[in-house]
Order: C-alpha cells, then sequence, then structure tokens
C-alpha cells in the first residue's frame, strides 16, 4: 500500500494490478494492470511523484501514479523484497518478508548502499516497512513493523534529518539542442529515443558537489554532479517523450542534504515529424502557352527553399533550371517558383519534382520528409508559314513527332487528339497518323486538346 497526492494505492500481487482508492469518495477510482511483476511490497516517493515496486526476484520498479505505465525497472541483485518498502531522503528501505535485515538501495540504479540488521528485544525480523516524515528530525520518523504484535518507532534506518537542497533557479535548453530556425525557442527534433538524440540542458543555481537530476514530467532523464554554480547535464537517450510541450525541471541533492523542490519548468516543444510537399497543378493543363511559376506547398511552416531544390524537365530530358529562377513566399508555407516561362516554351510533357531530403528544413530542422512532382502538357503555338513553302512530317513510333521545317515537336497523342493544317483551300484534320507522312502547306494552325 501507498499514500500519494490524497490518493492510497493498493498493489494486487496475483493479477499485477494497482488500485487507486479515493479515501473522500471511499471508492476505488481507477486500476491500473502493470506491465510488470509485482508481487512484493510497494511505497510512494512524493518528491519524485512515482510509485516504487519491489518484486520477489529482487527488482526495483519505477511507476508513473498518473497512468501505470512502468518507466523503468532495475536490478538489484537482493531479494525478495516483500516484506516491506519505504522511501526515505531519497534512498528506498526494503526487505525480505521475515528478514531480520533491511537494506538502502540507490531507487536509480538499483546498488545497495548499506544494510541495516533489525534488532529488537522482542521480534528481529520484518513483516512490514513504511516511513512518515523525513527521518529522525522534525515532522515524523520511521515505523517498522517487526514480527506480530511487536511494533517499533522510530527506528534508524541511517537516513537521519538534514535540511533540505536549495532548488535550482531555472533550466535552460543548450542553443545546439535547441535545432532548426532559432537556437532560442525551444523548438527541437531531439526526443531522447537514443544517446544520438540526447538533450544537453543548462541547470543554473546548483551547488558545487550536488548530484543535479533531471525531468521531463515525472521521467529522470539526466543527472550529474555539480562542478560549481551552472551545470550542464546531457540526458542519457533512453525515454523518448511524444512529439509536443513539455515540462523540464530539476533537482539537486546537497551533501549531507535532503533533495531539493524542483525548479521552475521549461516547457520545451519535441518535434521529430518533417515537412511533406505538394507541388500544385497547373491550370490549364493541357495548354499551348508557356508557364512563368508553379506553386509549392508545404505542409508546416520552413526555411531553405531555392530553385535549386528543384529540376524541371521536358519529355523525360535534363533539368531546364538554373538554380536562379526567382522564389517567394508570403507566409514560409506556400512558394512560388517563377521565371519559368522561357523553357516552357516548347512542346511536349514538362515535369517539375522537389526531392525529399536536401536544404529544406522545418523550423525543428526535421529535413523534407516526402517530397513531389507535377505534370502539364504543352501543346503546339499556331506557326505560320510561307504559302507552298513549309516542309510538314508526321512521325509515329516510340514519339509522336510533327516537323516543321526540320523544328521537332513531341506531342502526346493521349492528349492532342487534332492537328488542323489550315490552307488555302479548306482545312486539312489529321488524327494521330499511323505512319510518316509529309505535306505541304501555307499555315499551321495550333494543336486542338
Amino acid at each position: 500500500m501507498a499514500y500519494l497526492d490524497g490518493l492510497i494505492y493498493l498493489e494486487r500481487c496475483d493479477a499485477d494490478q494497482i488500485l487507486v482508492w479515493d479515501p473522500a469518495a471511499e471508492s476505488v477510482v481507477e486500476t491500473f494492470t502493470v506491465a510488470c511483476d509485482l508481487g512484493g511490497s510497494l511505497t510512494a516517493a512524493a518528491g519524485l511523484g512515482l510509485l516504487f515496486a519491489g518484486n520477489t526476484v529482487g527488482e526495483i520498479i519505477a511507476i508513473d501514479p498518473a497512468s501505470g505505465q512502468v518507466l523503468r525497472t532495475v536490478a538489484t541483485g537482493e531479494g525478495p523484497f516483500d516484506g516491506g518498502l519505504a522511501y526515505v531522503d531519497g534512498v528506498l528501505l526494503a526487505a525480505a518478508y521475515m528478514a531480520p535485515v533491511a537494506q538502502r538501495i540507490d531507487p536509480e540504479t538499483g546498488t545497495v548502499i548499506g544494510r541495516l540488521p533489525l534488532e529488537n528485544p522482542s521480534r528481529g525480523h520484518l513483516s512490514g516497512l513504511a516511513a512518515d516524515g523525513v527521518g529522525g528530525g522534525p515532522g515524523g520518523g520511521h515505523i517498522a513493523d517487526a514480527a506480530p504484535g511487536c511494533v517499533v518507532a522510530n527506528l534508524d534506518f541511517g537516513n537521519r534529518y538534514s535540511p533540505p537542497s536549495a532548488a535550482p533557479a531555472e533550466v535552460d535548453l543548450a542553443a545546439e539542442s535547441d535545432t532548426g530556425f532559432s537556437s532560442t525557442d525551444d523548438l527541437t527534433r531531439l526526443d531522447n529515443s537514443a544517446p544520438s538524440l540526447s538533450l544537453d540542458l543548462i541547470v543554473d543555481g546548483t551547488v558545487a558537489g550536488a548530484v543535479v537530476e533531471v525531468y521531463a514530467g515525472s521521467a529522470l532523464i539526466g543527472s550529474g554532479v555539480a562542478a560549481g554554480s551552472v551545470t550542464r547535464i546531457t540526458t542519457r537517450g533512453d525515454y523518448a517523450p511524444a512529439d509536443g510541450p513539455h515540462a523540464i525541471t530539476a533537482r539537486q541533492t546537497e551533501v549531507g542534504k535532503q533533495p531539493s523542490p524542483l525548479s521552475p519548468p521549461l516547457t520545451i516543444t519535441i518535434d521529430t515529424a518533417g515537412p511533406v510537399a505538394e507541388i500544385l497543378a497547373v491550370a490549364p493543363n493541357p495548354r499551348n502557352t508557356p508557364v512563368e511559376a508553379v506553386d509549392i506547398l508545404l505542409s508546416e511552416k520552413v526555411f531553405g527553399v531555392a530553385a535549386g531544390s528543384f529540376s524541371l524537365a521536358i519529355d523525360g530530358g535534363g533539368n531546364l533550371l538554373s538554380g536562379e529562377e526567382p522564389i517567394t513566399s508570403p507566409d514560409q508555407q506556400r512558394y512560388t517558383l517563377g521565371g519559368l516561362s522561357p523553357m516552357t516554351q516548347r512542346a511536349g510533357r514538362y515535369r517539375l519534382v522537389l526531392a525529399a531530403g536536401g536544404q529544406i528544413r522545418d523550423l525543428a530542422g526535421n529535413p523534407l520528409a516526402a517530397g513531389a512532382s507535377g505534370e502539364w502538357t504543352q501543346s503546339l503555338a499556331r506557326h505560320t508559314g510561307t504559302q507552298g513553302a513549309d516542309a510538314v512530317t508526321f512521325t509515329t513510333g516510340a514519339a509522336h513527332t510533327l516537323t516543321i521545317n526540320g523544328r521537332a515537336y513531341v506531342y502526346d497523342p493521349a492528349v492532342v487528339s487534332e492537328l488542323v493544317v489550315d490552307g488555302a483551300a479548306a482545312p486539312i484534320r489529321l488524327r494521330s497518323p499511323a505512319r510518316p507522312a509529309t505535306r505541304r502547306c501555307c499555315s499551321m494552325a495550333r494543336a486542338l486538346s
């Protein structure tokens, strides 16, 4: 059983469940099925906002009291811990049922840092353990329930009363971890899910020699020993908060003192999702006039967009862009690539491509996750020739080509349904010629689609 923030937590060892009892409502208000082997003891650490469980195989399990989620499990090499568990001054006290000794355990690492023989004139075997207050000083002491019928109060477990440490003044996200467009907006793509994605945090107001701990919500994500008034903590890279805002706090434990209260929270926003792009449709399509500009829409604000990020080809050829074309945006999310008229004069099928990755980043520094492409077909513009002097040739096969006076125009028969030759007499209409042919005419009208 454990008590935390006005609620009583009851352990059901037979079902690996924790029941939350609200004394005010006199009812169970929540039941958590815990993804671990309980089967031992349960206690609360009010200063950390955590539940700790000890089980029959000697493991210490940190549990989120709001969700029942297992935050970490550490092996101690001792146990079983079915005789009692208590948290006092940053140390867990644990013992096996009816054992003559209690263990002092570091709840972060599972290291046994001391052993306490239980010497009592009547009984010397532990069957329960609890703590109230902060040790042997003002506010309470320790209670050991020895063998049935024998209660020992204020037994010294080696955690004597000491004043609390001073809380750190503030936590800040180091500029190197504040990724993306700004190094001061507390927006980062680093989520602490691996050592390569760990965060560097600057804790101000520390005391030399103090153990400094940093938390994301109630989860411990890093610690270190202060060398002075400012301490840099690199997180462990083993706990990944979800994308979104998170409160980062710090506490310190000075030598010979209790842990401090938490520092004021720093809110950081984690964003690990890269932006995606869409090249908006060119209209009209098909067309017989050049395209001057194309619009591109991003899923979020980005920076680093330039003409060099794009490629433009006709009929599968090489890139027509020089990389110097103008690109503008009113809001860093919708962009316009302009200056395309000179290179979109010819007839054919055009394809504009924006590839993923590259220099485009969102405000958190994530690269473009998904690129985009857009296509349009340019039909023939009107050609006016000299009467009786134009050589017009149609060819089909791998490519459909109309050649006028030696200049070839590749067209798509799925788009261009009719070619009109307007001669001196009546117009001649040609539909997707099946074999090469040559005509002489006085003028060549535009292709109709």
